[in-house]
């Protein structure tokens, strides 16, 4: 095999982590513009789009802070940390029949796609991404 391409071990690793770290960017990315793109009635399910590792996921669980505050009477109640879940990501984005009081009522709410517009708006992003010039 001529020398010149017999791989470099170190040149394969080196690919590697920037291909990891470009798609890291690019995973990011996603779940900005997901974000971005979500519905906003109450930025709950906003609020549950994430990056973990490989996966982009929405409608897990999310770890907020309540603040606290101080009662008419001047007591004053400690802030309260704790988690919700949104179970209507797959909902939203597919769309969904529409079920009233546990009664079917025929109808229909359209698919809003935030997560494959957000997906749509970081493709468009992958040549600066990969260029190097974007960072998450």
């Amino acid at each position: 095999m001529p020398e010149s391409l017999v791989p470099n071990p170190e040149g394969l690793a080196e690919l590697k982590a920037l291909l990891e770290a470009r798609m890291t960017v690019f995973r990011h990315r996603i779940a900005k513009y997901a974000r971005d793109e979500c519905p906003k009635q109450t930025r709950r399910l906003a609020n549950t789009i994430t990056v973990d590792g490989e996966r982009i996921t929405a409608g897990g669980p999310t770890d907020v802070a309540a603040p606290g505050y101080t009662r008419k009477d001047g007591t004053e109640v400690p802030g309260k940390d704790y988690t919700y879940s949104v179970n209507y990501a797959a909902a939203v984005e597919f769309g969904h029949l529409i079920v009233a009081w546990g009664h079917d009522t025929g109808r229909f709410h359209p698919p809003d796609p935030y997560m494959r517009r957000g997906l749509q708006r970081a493709i468009e992003d992958i040549p600066a991404i990969f260029k190097g010039g974007a960072s998450v």
